[in-house]
């Protein structure tokens, strides 16, 4: 893993950060390091609260801690396996050994601006790790679902569900609300759903 400097310049953007650091998000992978600096550079100078779903070898929370330089910004990673993950020095990083999944979990976090779903891509976990952390996004904060082209791999769709299908859910029951609403279990703080190549983009009403 490359080494880079916390103190990256400041006109470094965010697909320079994620090529050296060497994470999929970057434009010779999955190519959303892009998407996200477009969604999230209006952030880059606040004290932001990240947590991401799936660490791996840690680039990518590394990446996160390097562009939003705040130093009160914070910075949560969580795997099921932490053992992959580099030492990571930056004192505003904490990863954590759990599951999105884990209603226990949440609680102890606090509020989040940003969480990112970078972890196992089954239906089943993307779903119950929104529905269990959903409550706990800041107003006018986001949720993101990486990787969505998982949702047409019947080995990421156990017992039937399809992440697309839930999002289209929360999507209808966004536009539901009003009269139909109060005759649907519908999530109603729920101000867009934004779709990008690969990503969804919950985000929260203020």
């Amino acid at each position: 893993m490359p080494e880079v400097s916390q103190s990256a310049p400041e006109s470094a953007s965010l697909d320079d950060l994620a090529l050296a650091f060497g994470t999929d998000k970057c434009s010779a992978f999955h190519g959303y390091a892009p998407i996200y600096e477009e969604l999230l550079r209006p952030l880059l100078a606040q004290p932001v609260r990240l947590l991401e779903i799936g660490v791996l070898g840690g680039s990518s929370i590394a990446m996160w801690a390097a562009w939003f330089r705040h130093a009160d910004a914070r910075f949560i990673g969580i795997d099921i396996d932490t053992t992959r993950c580099m030492p990571l020095p930056d004192p505003r990083i904490t990863i954590l050994r759990a599951s999105a999944t884990d209603p226990g979990l949440w609680p102890g976090i606090g509020a989040q601006d940003i969480v990112i779903d970078d972890g196992s891509h089954l239906a089943t976990e993307q779903t119950a790790g929104f529905q269990l952390g959903w409550k706990h996004v800041s107003p006018g904060g986001v949720w993101i679902i990486e990787d969505l082209h998982t949702a047409w791999s019947a080995e990421h769709c156990p017992a039937g569900v399809n992440v697309m299908q839930f999002l289209f859910g929360l999507t209808t029951g966004m536009q539901a609300r009003g009269a139909l609403a109060r005759a649907r279990d519908v999530t109603t703080d729920i101000h867009s759903v934004a779709f990008h190549h690969g990503l969804a983009v919950i985000r929260k009403a203020r």
